[in-house]
């Protein structure tokens, strides 16, 4: 099944060099599970405009999304290598009332492909890693 999100561009999701190379090419969106894409879709439709990658309007977020392997941001194996992960900044939500949200309301459709919430950061990492928990929160 593919899916592209209604509200994202590529250039909002992948780092500048990818997005050079890969632009050009639909299949480019194939980097990432559906169940991911409408998982991000969901969160901005529910909270509003966010920031996932700005480096597209000259700013300095890159690798907010998806990370090649050779990466020195973040830990060795984040799941952002695998195109599982992404840190959100939302423009007219606060961070820590998404988190909240997403925790009191983890069996909410919306939020059914969240794994993991990261706490303590002024972003919101999510992802889709394998627990056994519904919802993992994890310190940032």
């Amino acid at each position: 099944m593919f899916y592209k999100p209604e509200n994202f561009e590529l250039y909002e999701l992948l780092p500048k060099w990818h997005w050079q190379c890969w632009h050009k090419y639909p299949e480019a969106w194939l980097i990432w599970p559906a169940q991911v894409l409408w998982q991000l879709q969901a969160l901005r439709s529910r909270y509003g405009p966010v920031i996932v990658n700005n480096w597209y309007q000259g700013g300095d977020l890159q690798y907010c999304g998806y990370r090649p392997l050779n990466c020195k941001v973040g830990a060795k194996f984040s799941l952002h290598k695998w195109g599982l992960a992404f840190d959100m900044h939302f423009l007219h939500t606060e961070t820590e009332e998404v988190r909240q949200d997403i925790l009191k309301n983890q069996d909410a459709e919306w939020c059914a492909y969240i794994n993991v919430v990261e706490m303590g950061t002024p972003h919101l990492h999510w992802d889709m890693r394998n627990t056994t928990k519904r919802i993992l929160e994890i310190k940032g």
